[in-house]
């Protein structure tokens, strides 16, 4: 690449006694705001909510069933007034998530917003499609995944620091590492910044110490991940 420039971001995650993330702090190239991320749960040990920063959070609930049900984002405004939106959960036959939607609140009103399709092969998603709420495809993601550990299973982009506050419903259902992403937009063309094949090395236990990622355009990401032994 020509003008090779780098970013270093420094992520450290924080565990209660339960050994349940609960808090992440760093830096963030992105913003003049540094990363601070906390995570409570309830009586029953599920993520019911995150702090993601002063403006933006998340609530999760569940069904009877003890699935995700509803993922709700309460956003502050400027002006100090809020404005929300949520994912909603649809289950199939056998009890995997099939569908996300997304409502959005506009003018008082609710409104339905994109709606994502999930694909599994081998117990994973390999598969999500994005749609609009006319039924047209807006974007195509494919996974496909190594057999090891992830550092943060069923909350894989807390682990990427460039990823760290993203917004991807289904992140919950991805328990092992990317090894190859790819996402196509509307016209069905890859989007260079966001499609990557990545290797990784491990530890003894099977959770990687290292990954590189490589992306279309030619940027390269290099995570070193380090585990505290308790």
């Amino acid at each position: 690449m020509e003008d090779d420039y780098n970013i270093n971001i420094n992520l450290y995650y924080s565990y209660n006694d339960k050994n349940q993330l609960i808090g992440i702090t760093g830096n963030n190239p992105s913003s003049s705001n540094p990363v601070n991320i906390v995570l409570s749960y309830d009586e029953q040990d599920r993520l019911v909510h995150v702090q993601n920063s002063e403006i933006s959070s998340w609530t999760y609930t569940y069904n009877d069933n003890n699935q995700l049900d509803k993922q709700l984002e309460t956003m502050v405004n400027a002006d100090g007034s809020t404005r929300e939106r949520y994912y909603k959960s649809i289950y199939n036959s056998a009890g995997d998530l099939a569908e996300t939607r997304l409502y959005l609140m506009r003018n008082n009103v609710e409104e339905q917003g994109p709606s994502y399709k999930y694909t599994y092969t081998d117990g994973q998603v390999s598969r999500l499609e994005v749609l609009q709420p006319t039924g047209e495809m807006y974007k195509d993601y494919t996974f496909s995944y190594d057999d090891k550990k992830a550092p943060l299973a069923g909350l894989p982009l807390y682990a990427v620091p460039r990823f760290v506050v993203s917004d991807f419903p289904g992140q919950h259902l991805m328990t092992q590492n990317f090894s190859t992403f790819t996402l196509l937009n509307e016209k069905g063309q890859r989007t260079n910044m966001s499609c990557f094949a990545a290797t990784y090395s491990y530890n003894e236990a099977g959770y990687p110490t290292e990954s590189t990622r490589t992306y279309d355009n030619g940027y390269v990401e290099h995570t070193v991940y380090t585990y505290i032994t308790k």
